[in-house]
């Protein structure tokens, strides 16, 4: 029973959330045909199939190993949580208005995650992740990789000077050695390779913007300072395999096709709102400032 002794009991809406659980394991899946009963409980079933949802709530370090691993321990704090839920319901915990909306709110999510879960599975196809790769390698502007150092200058003076003194023939390393405030300072200001997304925008733009050999003419100005950058070559590096990138493509189909069709439901749907001026009078809070 330690974890449930460990929970904050004086948290009222902490309660709410553990009856939520006793709820979506019990009610929404304890029914579920074909699936083995592992355990009766006053007469109620434990299936196998919610000691599989069951799991979802161990740290990911004991999910990681088998399940027969930790089956037993597992099913114990299963047969605590539906001890407690009979108790619950016993006292008819489930008809409590807070308690009501929470598990309604709770279901829905179940039902969000279910459905995204299917319709994500019937929308990523082998030919669109193929499309999508064939999409990313086209793209070099989004593989462009270069070599720079900077000099992080103080004040934007600081950085006109040393600009001055390279176009009067100085060392770029030896400035930045003698003048950067950076962390890179003391390795002549080299950043190394780096591609886009990595840096600060201002930096960003300013970097890619430069020519081999070439020096911005400017200080660019970030919130670390005032920066003199250099880029000491570019390169389109090849383009990882496809079998590399199959999770990352995924991810990035799973995302725009959920974010579509979201937009597409909102634009078919009836949405009335009530703004928070309207709600605040009912709940009698401070206006926001």
């Amino acid at each position: 029973m330690e974890w449930f002794v460990n929970l904050e009991s004086n948290m009222y809406y902490k309660k709410i959330l553990i009856f939520i659980s006793f709820v979506l394991y019990f009610s929404l899946i304890g029914h579920a045909q074909n699936a083995p009963i592992v355990a009766q409980i006053n007469n109620e079933p434990i299936s196998l199939e919610i000691m599989i949802h069951a799991k979802n709530d161990l740290p990911q370090e004991i999910q990681s190993q088998p399940f027969i691993n930790y089956y037993e321990g597992l099913l114990e704090r299963v047969i605590d949580i539906k001890l407690l839920a009979q108790e619950g319901k016993k006292l008819e915990i489930h008809s409590d208005p807070s308690v009501k909306a929470a598990i309604d709110f709770v279901t829905q999510k179940v039902l969000m995650q279910a459905f995204l879960s299917k319709f994500v599975q019937e929308n990523i196809t082998d030919e669109n992740l193929k499309k999508s790769y064939k999409n990313f390698i086209s793209d070099e502007t989004s593989r462009e990789e270069i070599k720079a150092s900077h000099i992080l200058l103080e004040t934007e003076d600081d950085a006109l000077e040393v600009i001055s003194l390279l176009n009067q023939g100085g060392v770029f390393e030896e400035l930045a050695k003698s003048k950067s405030t950076g962390p890179s300072g003391p390795s002549g200001g080299d950043l190394g390779w780096f591609k886009r997304g990595q840096m600060v925008p201002p930096f960003e733009k300013a970097a890619f913007l430069l020519n081999d050999k070439e020096i911005t003419k400017e200080p660019v100005r970030t919130q670390f300072g005032w920066h003199v950058i250099k880029v000491f070559e570019k390169r389109i590096p090849d383009p990882p395999s496809f079998d590399s990138m199959k999770t990352t493509l995924i991810q990035d189909i799973e995302r725009k096709i959920i974010a579509k069709k979201v937009q597409e439901l909102r634009l078919d749907a009836s949405i009335q709102k009530m703004t928070a001026t309207e709600l605040q009078p009912l709940l009698n809070l401070p206006a926001r400032q």
